[in-house]
């Protein structure tokens, strides 16, 4: 359900509920799991980036010991950000740190 359907705005950032939400809604809602798990909110970042159908989208980036790795509602399960640019994802930008309002842009190594 878009944000114009629910909210009556074009952007609107919430947690999703029962009756769902979009995918940065989903973003926020692993945030806060996570969160809940005791995560570092330093290694929880919500990001943005284009699919490979060109529509932007909202994903949480995950500060692993081993990489970023991204929760996405597209995907089944946890991506590396390799396999999230073998399949036509691009970046664009990040929080600068977790819990940031600030953004700054998403550099894939």
């Amino acid at each position: 359900e878009t944000d114009t359907e629910r909210y009556g705005q074009d952007e609107f950032w919430a947690e999703a509920d029962a009756k769902g939400g979009d995918c940065e809604d989903y973003a926020i809602s692993k945030l806060y799991r996570l969160r809940g798990l005791e995560w570092p909110l330093e290694r929880l970042r919500i990001a943005l980036c284009y699919v490979e159908t060109g529509e932007y989208h909202g994903v949480l980036a995950v500060d692993c010991d081993d990489g970023q790795e991204v929760l996405d509602n597209r995907q089944r399960d946890p991506q590396m950000l390799s396999d999230l640019q073998a399949i036509g994802y691009k970046p664009d930008k990040i929080q600068s740190t977790g819990g940031s309002r600030s953004w700054v842009k998403w550099e894939w190594q």
